[in-house]
Formats: structure tokens, sequence, C-alpha cells
């Protein structure tokens, strides 16, 4: 009888003690849930404007490029002190991590609104279907306009310029990888958030 009990206790206990590392590859929001590998753009329209945004410069990680510095972002959220703060760290575009601080603070800032921030998602002038690998920066910018967001991303030995464009609601986001001036891959996304 009492390993029986001491079982029935364990395994609660178990439960808590795993839960927090689940919960740090993912963020929930009111507009649906955010996980490590998730692009800016569904960060933003998800989860709105961060409390704070912060930038660390980080290393190249391999030699030869002096110049090249990645940034590792931090977008803070606040969502009041019945919840957790929640830091995002993003490189690159993506999500790279999440992490849960201590209970939130009754600011004075802005009421979140999610609807609104989605809003500074701009929609492609062009089709979904305008651009084709190896076409030059310059032709992508001309037919479909400045795109959401524009990072510079490390796979494995080279350095891309990725731009994110999104397409309305029924179209998937593209992240258009640019190498040496050129278009060399189109990679989709999730649904698009512009109006």
């Amino acid at each position: 009888m009492r390993v029986r009990t001491t079982v029935t206790w364990l395994l609660p206990a178990i439960w808590l003690a795993a839960s927090p590392a689940t919960a740090s590859d993912s963020i929930r929001c009111e507009g649906g849930i955010v996980r490590v590998g998730d692009a800016r753009i569904d960060l933003l329209a998800k989860c709105g404007q961060p409390t704070l945004q912060e930038e660390e410069p980080v290393a190249p990680g391999r030699v030869g490029d002096p110049g090249l510095a990645l940034v590792i972002e931090r977008w803070t959220y606040n969502f009041g002190p019945q919840q957790f703060i929640q830091v995002v760290s993003l490189q690159g575009g993506k999500v790279i991590a999440v992490e849960r601080g201590s209970y939130g603070y009754d600011l004075p800032d802005r009421p979140r609104d999610v609807a609104a921030d989605r809003a500074l998602i701009p929609r492609a002038r062009c089709a979904h279907d305008a651009f084709r690998v190896g076409d030059l920066t310059l032709d992508v910018l001309a037919r479909c306009g400045d795109p959401f967001s524009r990072e510079l991303r490390q796979v494995g030995q080279r350095v891309v310029e990725v731009w994110t464009y999104d397409f309305g609601p029924s179209e998937l986001v593209r992240h258009l990888e640019f190498e040496g001036g050129r278009l060399a891959r189109i990679k989709t996304g999730s649904y698009g958030y512009s109006k």
C-alpha cells in the first residue's frame, strides 16, 4: 500500500518538474501559439509588439568574415501581474528560444491590440508566384515592393539574405533567400496575416 501511495504522489511531481522544459519552446498569445522555428512575422501577428525589444550583436560563427555580425533580438512580453513575462529570442528572423520570467508588471503601457499590430504587416504588391530563382534583388523589389522584413541568416558556411513577403490570409508567406544579389531559394511559411 505504501509503494502505491508513493507512486501516486511521484507521478504528478515528475510531470510538474517536466512542464517548464516543454513550455520553453513556445509562447501562447491572444492570436495563437508561436514555437521555436517560427518566423518573426508569425510572432508579430500572433503576439503583437513586445513591451521591450533589445538587440545583442553576436560574433560570426566562423573565421574569414570579420565584417559579418549577426544579431540576436530579444522581444519581452509583459502580459500583466497575473501571468509570467515571456522573453522570445530571434536570430535571422526566426524564433530560436522562449524563456519564462517572473510574474509580469502592471505597467502603464499601451493596451495590447494584436489585431492593430497585424496592420503593421504590409501585403506584397505582387502575386505569390511573381518571382523565380535567379531573379536579381532589384527585380523582386520592383515587382513586389519592400518585404515585411530582411534578415541575414547563416546557413552552414553560407550567409544568405532572407526577405519575407506576406500575401494575405489565403496564401502562404514566402521567405526568399538571396545569395550574391540573386534569388537562390523560395521557401513557404504559414498562411499570411495582412488584410
